[in-house]
Parts: structure tokens; sequence; C-alpha cells
């Protein structure tokens, strides 16, 4: 028969979700993310108590100002994966300008018509085609020196965040309406128009959309405000971060915004809302369930949904030959794709490698790294789960008889590289033991 190791899965990823990485730049009161590519690097502004705002550009934890020459106040909005920041700033005249900002470090002003437009860069995608509004709503697309009107099929809300995908056939943004604000979905330059709102929700705002589709924005009920994705049809709320906005996301499901902190600041996050959705190999924003053979260690991932989740949509195998002498013991997003991954640990010697899914429906194997290649005889893999909130899943162990319990700190490529460890239970809680693959004792 097959055993059932969903938990693992819906352990590790629910505590990804809940365990974003929350950052503020030094010195300030107010830090917002705005964008994300596909190699991790964040923008968006910040600015101290009364100070003026500053653009940002935050990569392996740091985070580097980054300001126009000439500018009262800088807001980097988006970048791309070769490194070309969009965003806008003002003058001492209080006029606003769009601009880019390449890796190397060269400027180009976007004024459009006019250079009293108030132009407003908004996005970038991965061709170099930037979306932009000027003071009166009208939105234009540019690319090297053109600049060509985008005539929506709603009213635009004059001065929200637009998003536009790499294939320049879709702009999301925000319905100008006062009353109860919705978004739109343009399919450009001609075809398709949706409306969306959140169910429930008062007020909806979308701000950018990524290559399969996914929408990252915010809403509002009457318990507050709310950061949402939507994946297909499903729309994932991201728990854990009150007052929060989603601005951008890229093609790995990373997501970025802003939040409210305990103490009256504004703060920036990154998280993965696909991954936000326990073991949800598939995409569709419903958890699935990951089975492994007790004999053959074959593993099958069962595709959910219908009401409550609950309805078998269809299977397949993520592991058709099985791996004998080997389990899984813990399911989570190491290299950070967007696709849950498999933990295998040896029954015997105890090493411990990940498998890298990917492809249709997420049971694609891609390739594999070794956690532990030397293992741990008399200690488990209980779970995996993002303890130091670098977005990276940690390796928690449990002593088979002392019922310790320690933490790997991972990180590198991949995930795949041990950087530190610490105890989580020094003393043990013997006659307990943590949720974990019953194969070990």
């Amino acid at each position: 028969m097959f055993r059932h190791i969903f938990c693992f899965g819906l352990i590790a990823a629910s505590q990804l979700l809940g365990q974003p990485v929350l950052f503020q730049c030094p010195g300030a009161a107010f830090t917002v993310a705005e964008g994300i590519n596909n190699n991790g690097t964040v923008v968006g502004y910040y600015y101290a108590q009364g100070g003026p705002q500053h653009g940002f550009v935050y990569s392996g934890g740091t985070c580097t100002p980054l300001n126009i020459q000439g500018a009262t106040n800088t807001a980097a909005m988006a970048i791309n994966d070769s490194g070309t920041i969009s965003g806008y700033y003002t003058d001492s005249a209080s006029f606003f300008h769009g601009f880019l900002y390449t890796a190397a470090g060269a400027t180009t002003v976007l004024d459009y018509p006019t250079t009293t437009s108030n132009t407003l860069a908004f996005d970038i995608n991965n061709a170099g085609t930037n979306v932009l509004a000027d003071e009166n709503g009208t939105v234009f697309l540019h690319s090297g020196t053109t600049y060509t009107q985008v005539i929506l099929n709603h009213t635009y809300a004059i001065g929200f965040k637009i998003g536009i995908n790499d294939s320049q056939n879709v702009v999301v943004g925000t319905v100008g309406t006062s009353q109860n604000p919705g978004c739109f979905i343009d399919a450009y330059p001609s075809g398709t128009s949706t409306a969306f709102s959140v169910p429930g929700a008062s007020l909806t705002y979308c701000f950018d959309i990524n290559n399969a589709g996914s929408i990252a924005g915010t809403y509002y009920t009457s318990q507050g405000e709310f950061a949402f994705v939507r994946v297909g049809s499903t729309v994932i709320t991201l728990q854990g971060l009150p007052g929060a906005a989603a601005n951008g996301l890229n093609d790995k499901n990373q997501v970025v915004g802003s939040y409210a902190t305990s103490t009256g600041q504004t703060a920036a996050f990154i998280t993965n809302p696909a991954g936000a959705v326990p073991s949800d190999f598939n995409g569709d924003g419903v958890s699935d369930l990951v089975w492994q053979n007790d004999t053959s260690r074959q593993v099958t991932v069962w595709y959910m949904g219908g009401t409550g989740g609950a309805v078998f949509q269809g299977y397949n195998y993520l592991s058709a030959a099985g791996v004998p002498g080997w389990h899984v013991v813990a399911v989570a997003d190491f290299n950070g794709d967007g696709v849950p991954d498999l933990v295998w640990q040896n029954d015997t010697t105890r090493e411990v490698t990940v498998w890298y899914m990917g492809g249709t429906g997420g049971a694609t194997f891609q390739s594999f790294h070794y956690l532990d290649a030397v293992g741990h005889p008399g200690w488990f893999v209980a779970n995996a789960l993002d303890l130091n909130r670098d977005g990276v899943p940690d390796l928690i162990w449990e002593n088979d008889t002392t019922r310790q319990v320690t933490v790997w700190y991972m990180g590198g490529t991949g995930g795949a590289a041990f950087q530190s460890y610490a105890y989580i239970s020094q003393a043990g809680q013997p006659g307990w033991s943590l949720i974990h693959n019953p194969a070990f004792p």
C-alpha cells in the first residue's frame, strides 16, 4: 500500500509562507518592495521619518540606496533579469519623471508626451518594454525611443501601478471607479478583457502579472487590508502579514510587497505565494497530497481541488521506479522556483538528498543534490522549515533515542549548502517526538 506523507509538505510549505523574508532598509521607518526579477533582486523605495524618499536595490540581504541625480524623491518600481530598473522621481519643481537605470549605472529619463506630463514608469519586462502613465491616466508602452499609447477597455485608476508580461500581450491594473475599485486584465493590443475583484472585498487593487498569468495585489474588507496573489482563478491571501500589499512578482512565484509592523512602521517582505499554498505541485492554488509506497518506495502526487480542496482531480508519479532504501521525509522549495522539491533520507546511512522538481504538474525530476552526503546515523530529518527567514528551507533533525532536536541552516546554490546549526531542544524530550515520517523511530 501507499504511505501518506502529505503532512511533511503541509508543515514545511505553510511555515515557509508564515515566515517570509522581512526587511527594513537601514535608518528607514517606511520600506516598500515593489518589484523582483527572476534572479531574486528586489527594488522599491524607503524613507526615514520626515526625510526624502530613496529608491533601493535589495540583494543578498543588503539594501543599497538608488537616487537619480537631481531628484528630490526616487521610487524604483520594477527590475528585469538584465538588471535594468524602471521607476520615477520628482524634481525640484515637483514634477514627476519616469526613468530607466541600467546595471551599468546609465540613466534614461522617460517623459511623455512632455517634460511636464508627470510621467510614472511602473514596470519593465525582459524585452525591455516599459509601461508608463501620465497625469491624465493615459497609458503608454515604451521601447527604445518609441512610445505607443495603450487603449484600455477599462478606465485606469490614475497613479496606481500597472504590470505587463514578457509577451506584452497582457496588461493588468486597477479600474478607476471611486466607489468600488477592482482590477482589469486586458489583452494587448486587442482581445479578451476581463474585470476581477476578490470575492467579499470592498476594494481590490492589482499591481503586477507574471508570464504564467498570476497576479499580485491588495484588497480591503471590514477587517483591514490584505495582500493576495491570484493563481489561475484561485485567490491566495498571504497570511501573517497585517496591513499588507503584494506589489510585484516574478516567474518563480516570489512575491514582494509591504506590511504594517507592530511598532507602527512599514516594512518590506519577500515570500512565495504558489509555494504559499502547502504542497501545491501544479500551481492551481490548492494543496496536493504526496504518497509513498511502503515496499517499492514509489512516490505519487494526488492533485486536489473542488470544495474545500477535498476532491481528487488526478495523479502523477513523482518517482515511478521508486528508490529502495530511501524515504521522502519532507517537501519544500529549496531552489526557489515555486515548485515543491522532495527531500529523501537513506534508511541506514541517513544521508540526505533533495530532488528538484519541475515540468508539468511539478512532477518531473530535474536534478538532485546532496544536503548531507555523509549521513548522521542515529538522527533523522523530521521536517524542512525556514527558521531563520532567509527564504531557504532548513533541515530539522531529531535524535532517535534522546529526542534532541537541531536545525541545520541551509543556503547556497539550490539551498543545498550547510551554513551552520543550532539546538532547538538540547535536552531532548524522551517519550515525545516531532511529527515525522513513521519510517524512522
